[in-house]
């Protein structure tokens, strides 16, 4: 049971946090530049590199549980909306993700986090646009409009809005 974090340049973000585990007493390890070419296992293990990085991780922050209960991802969660800050990319480790580089893993749920903000935002829009009548409009752009919005709809269900 264990908590890895990335804060993204957030050093208050990282206070918070590190105080809320330890008083928690949930372990806490803050990942730096120098690890992300490690994978979570050896994240997890303590291991630290020595090897030289040239590049920048990106500034967006990620907390990532391992072994931790809903119940108390829920509470650090709900800790740190009460402080202020909230914890926008968050994920548990698996037995698939366990393996990857904790730069291939945050660069992945950037991406997941964006597209379901993406697929958030579509469907706002879709029910906005729900209201519009018919009337209104030309039956040729009112036959784009139902095209679009049928098309946008059936991406949302699938899964493959990106």
């Amino acid at each position: 049971m264990s908590i890895l974090y990335y804060d993204g340049h957030d050093e208050k973000k990282r206070r918070v946090l590190h105080r809320y585990c330890e008083a928690s007493s949930l372990p806490f390890r803050v990942v730096e530049t120098i690890d992300q070419n490690q994978t979570i296992a050896e994240l997890l293990e303590g291991v630290t590199s020595s090897e030289p990085v040239h590049k920048d991780l990106p500034d967006k922050d990620l907390l990532i549980c391992n072994q931790i209960s809903d119940k108390q991802i829920s509470k650090l969660l709900d800790h740190m909306r009460k402080e202020g800050m909230k914890m926008e990319r968050t994920c548990v480790v698996t037995r698939y993700n366990i393996s990857w580089t904790f730069v291939d893993l945050l660069h992945e749920i950037i991406e997941e986090h964006e597209t379901m903000e993406l697929r958030s935002a579509c469907q706002k829009e879709i029910k906005e646009i729900s209201v519009l009548q018919e009337e209104r409009y030309s039956p040729q752009s009112w036959a784009l409009y139902q095209d679009a919005v049928l098309k946008g709809f059936i991406l949302l269900q699938q899964g493959r809005l990106s």
